[in-house]
Parts: C-alpha cells; structure tokens; sequence
C-alpha cells in the first residue's frame, strides 16, 4: 500500500526519474529516421508558409483565377478591354497571376505614376525573352532589355539625335514625306492607308539613316524590316516557344532543337542586314553627304560610352520598329476621325487659313500659333492609342504600395486605353474625338491642374513613364504636328459613306499594334494652288 502522506515513506515509494535517461513515450521512440526528416522539414516551413499566406492576403484585388492555371483564360484578345471592366470592380490596380506570374494592371494615371515614375528605380525591368531578345536579338534590343548599365549607355547614347533641338535637323525628310502623301492622296484615294503606311515608313528610314536614296534602295531596307518585325513578333507571342517557359531549353544543341538554329540563323541574318543599313547612314555622314539622320549622332558618340557597331545597329533597328509603325497608324486614325467629325476638321482648316493663308504649307514654326492643330495632335495621341496597354515593365524587387504587396519579377501592366478613357479627367465625352477639351474660352491651349499635373502638362500619357518613357517622342510628336497641319491645310477629307462607323469601334489588332479599319474616303484639294505650292516646297527639299 503506498502512503498517502510522510516525507520519507512517500519519498521511498516514488517513480525513479533519471535524468540521464528520460522516459518517453513507446510512439516517439519507435519513430523512423523518414518521419524525423519529415517533422523537420515541416517546422522549418512553417515560416515560409506564413509568409505565404500573409502576402496573399495584401495582394491588390482581382478576379479569382484557376488552381495553377490563375487567370489565363480571363485574358482576352483584346485585354484592355477586360482591363477596363475590371476597374469598376477592383479598382485602380488589379492583381492577376498567370500560370505563376504575378501581374498587376494599372488602371489611372495616378497609379501608373506613383509606381513607373515615381519609384522607377524599381519599376523599369522589363519581363525576361528568352527567345525573342536573348536568342533573335542575341540580347541587344533595347525595348526588351532589362534596365541594366547597357541599357542606360544606349540610351544616353541615342539623346543627342532624338532631343527637342535635333528634331529640327530633319525638316527636309518631313516635307519631301508630306508633299508626296498628299500627292498620293490626290491621286489615288482608295489606297490611303497604303500611302501613309509608305509615308511614315520612307519617313523613319530617312530620319534614322538618311534614306532612301532610290526606290530600290526603299524597298531592300523594307523588306527586310518587315521580315524581322514579322520574326519578332512571332517570337514574342505568348506560347510559341517553350523555351519561355523552360529557359534552359536554349542550351540544348541546334542538331536536336530544330527552332533554336533557325532563330539563331534569323539572329545572324538580322545582325549583318542592319550593320548594312547603318554603315550606309554613316558613311553618308562621312563622305560629306546628307548628314541630318541619326546614324550621325550615334556613330559621333560610340566611342565615348564604348558602344559596338552590334549594339549601335540594334539600336536603330528598334528604333525604327518602334517609330514607323506607331508614327502611321496615327495619322491614319487621324484620318478617320476627320471623316468621322467634320466639325473638327473644318475648325482646324479655318485655324490654319488665318494663320498660315493658302500661298504656303505650314511648318513647325507655325506650330506656336495654331493651338487648335496642337490640341488635335494631342486628341489624336489620347482617343486611340496605338499600343492600347504598351510593353509592360517589371518590378526588381519585393515592394509595397497602398497596403498591397507587390512581389520581385510582377509584370506591371499600363491600361493606356483605360487611362486615356477616364472621365474624371478627360471628361464625359471621353470615347469622342473633341479637340477642345485641351483648350480654354480663348481658344488656348489649357489643361486643368488635375491634368495637367498627372501627364507633366502634355494632356496625354501616350509616350509611357519613368525610364521607359519612349525616347523618340519629341521627333514623333513634331512628325505629327507637321503632318496634321499640312493634311488638313491642303485637303478636305470626305466619307464616301453617308454613315461613317464610329472608328474606335472599328478595328482590327495585331497582338501590338491598334489599326483601324478602312474607310472609303475622298482627298479633295482645297484650293487650285496647291499643285503649284507642292511642286515649289518639293524643289527646295531635294
């Protein structure tokens, strides 16, 4: 019997405890080896799966996608489309997660400012191409490249041809374009859109390289533009590669990757066309020839930041993939806004009667004095934007914005057509085409603060942010202010159609590029001078 009380009996019939030796139970001590691993593993993620679970809760907002699938099949054709739905019901930033990929759309100017302007030391990456930069464009494409020291020197290599001042060096390629278009318009309406896509093509070459010399000339640098811009294109289309996937598929040997030696022989082929093409802008400039194209520019400032003739002509290449096509696709959905709205037009053509007259084309020094033809620049850059959600840029590392978590590696995704459609600040008739929304009751050019502090005074936001803003932007702008001028100073624009389709309805996408529909129009000639003023403006640009 074991006492209930007393010290020393108690004491003598208690359990021995060994210290050296603990008792435990049967179930821990007859644990494998396997189970021990695993216990350990687990307590050591722990930590990571509440981490996990923290920043998943501090996500910005978005539509609830599939288990690893997320919300690929939420995208459209057409994503600013959903894009701007979403707005409604998430807000201005939209979280989505694509097969693993964090995304977030940007949908206000607001948002897109804080995080690509104002921390673009965080926000100006752009997402990995393994086969369309590293492989095709062997890692020098300057819209692809991440914001690296390279990137930078490019950059700052390019200014000097691209600024505010150079801009003025190609006046002579501009009017001999413009005085061509409008020939062409003329004289065979029903082909508009092939002039103006030949216009701001001939345009870009002669800006970048000082061409074309000949109509042979024209047409090799053409079709071979044309076959990269096609290769590229393809290369960058989501799921046409594996190896975007899986990048480490670009090691494999060209015997058993089929895909990878005819990329890398599209690379070759690339590479030696635009050594060619700039050489040929070089020597231009060196054999005391035609020397305002900015293959001067950039062959007078290699060698001060180490720039190789590869990355040089990469350079250009981009530039002019960048710059021909977006330059034409405006001018043409200008175009259709005019036959579209007719009241428009004929306010600018009254503008420019009383300032420039019919004795003579306008020219960029007008350009001051015609407000309401800069407020139609600025529309036209506003109501369709060429590349309705731009190139998305990509965060270098973990950040936090407004309480939202955004992770390393998210694509960070501008809504251009959502932005430039927001009535709070363009007002309720944002899907029209009204020029005078930039102007006051003088006629003036006039932005409220609220604009004009949300797009540093430009009324649009159509040349991107931070350090990704486009580069060329002063050329393209003034390229179309001197196209807009001399459209609608020389001709009147007419629908064939008494019923015009609204344009911004109207459209077809190639996976970049917005492009309009074309409508039959008639190119009448203002007044019966113009043959003459064309003839004498194209002598003096030869």
């Amino acid at each position: 019997m074991i006492p209930l009380s007393g010290d020393e009996t108690a004491g003598e019939n208690r359990p021995i405890r060994s210290h050296r030796f603990p008792i435990t139970s049967p179930s821990v001590a007859r644990s494998s080896p396997k189970a021990r691993i695993i216990k350990s593993i687990a307590v050591a993620l722990v930590p990571y799966i509440r981490r996990k679970l923290f920043i998943s809760r501090h996500y910005p907002p978005g539509p609830k996608g599939l288990p690893i699938l997320g919300n690929l099949f939420q995208l459209s054709q057409t994503p600013w489309v959903p894009f701007t739905q979403w707005k409604e019901e998430y807000g201005e930033i939209v979280y989505l997660n694509v097969l693993g990929q964090p995304i977030i759309v940007l949908n206000s100017v607001k948002t897109a400012t804080d995080l690509l302007d104002r921390r673009s030391r965080i926000y100006s990456d752009r997402p990995k191409s393994v086969v369309g930069n590293d492989m095709l464009s062997g890692g020098m494409n300057i819209a692809l490249l991440s914001y690296t020291p390279m990137l930078r020197k490019l950059r700052r290599i390019s200014h000097e041809g691209l600024s505010k001042r150079a801009s003025n060096n190609y006046q002579p390629f501009r009017i001999r374009e413009v005085v061509q278009l409008l020939r062409s318009l003329v004289k065979e309406p029903k082909a508009w859109r092939s002039h103006v896509e030949k216009s701001g093509v001939y345009l870009t070459l002669s800006i970048l390289y000082g061409l074309p010399k000949s109509d042979e000339e024209r047409e090799w640098a053409i079709e071979n533009l044309n076959t990269f811009i096609a290769r590229m294109t393809y290369t960058l289309a989501p799921g046409n590669y594996l190896a975007e996937f899986i990048p480490f598929m670009k090691y494999l040997p060209s015997s058993i990757a089929k895909w990878k030696g005819e990329v890398l022989q599209w690379s070759k082929e690339s590479t030696e066309f635009y050594q060619k093409l700039y050489k040929s802008g070089r020597d231009n400039f060196k054999d005391g020839g035609l020397v305002g194209n900015l293959s001067k520019a950039i062959y007078q400032e290699q060698s001060r930041y180490s720039v190789s003739d590869d990355y040089a002509s990469w350079l250009m290449a981009i530039l002019y993939v960048a710059g021909a096509e977006t330059s034409q696709t405006q001018v043409a959905w200008l175009i259709l806004a005019m036959a579209k709205y007719q009241d428009v037009q004929e306010r600018a053509q009254e503008e420019l009667d009383a300032v420039v007259g019919r004795s003579r084309m306008p020219t960029l020094e007008d350009i001051e004095r015609l407000p309401y033809i800069q407020a139609t620049v600025k529309e036209v850059l506003r109501w369709v934007p060429p590349a309705p959600v731009g190139l998305p840029h990509a965060a270098s590392k973990d950040d936090w914005y407004n309480g939202y978590f955004i992770p390393k590696g998210t694509l960070c995704i501008f809504n251009l057509w959502g932005i430039h459609r927001d009535k709070e600040l363009f007002g309720l008739d944002a899907d029209e085409f009204n020029p005078s929304r930039f102007l006051d009751e003088h006629g003036q050019i006039s932005l409220s603060p609220k604009l004009w502090d949300s797009t540093k005074g430009e009324g649009h936001v159509g040349f991107g942010f931070g350090k990704r803003i486009c580069p060329g932007r002063y050329i393209a702008e003034d390229n179309l202010h001197l196209t807009v001028a001399n459209l609608l100073w020389a001709l009147k624009i007419r629908p064939k159609s008494a019923s015009v389709p609204n344009p911004i309805n109207n459209y077809h996408f190639n996976g970049v590029i917005l492009q309009p529909k074309v409508i039959d129009c008639d190119f009448i000639p203002r007044f019966p001078e113009l043959d003459t003023i064309l003839e004498h403006a194209a002598d003096h640009c030869q």
